[in-house]
């Protein structure tokens, strides 16, 4: 079962992204069930939800961000893998 103890976070920054059909599909199921369990939430809540419990596992990233390299980027050797995601110009979802 879908594990989202999601608390509410307040003032969300609004941002426009685009992505593949199918991933925003996916997404749609992925709310739809959240919302099933958990009285009152967002797809916005979920999102942000997603990104922090993502961002909260990545190592890499964790390493990167405890680095120097963080805040400068301007140095050279302040590279950063980059996952590659596909994405498609036509689907766009404001956050």
């Amino acid at each position: 079962m879908i594990d989202l103890n999601i608390p509410f976070i307040p003032k969300p920054e609004k941002r426009t992204y685009k992505a593949d059909q199918r991933i925003w599909d996916t997404f749609d199921k992925y709310v739809q069930a959240a919302k099933e369990t958990n009285e009152g939430i967002s797809a916005d809540i979920v999102l942000e939800h997603i990104l922090q419990h993502h961002l909260g596992r990545d190592k890499k990233f964790k390493k990167w961000l405890g680095s120097d390299r963080s805040t400068d980027s301007n140095r050279k050797d302040a590279s950063v893998e980059k996952p590659k995601v596909e994405s498609s110009t036509e689907d766009a979802a404001v956050i």
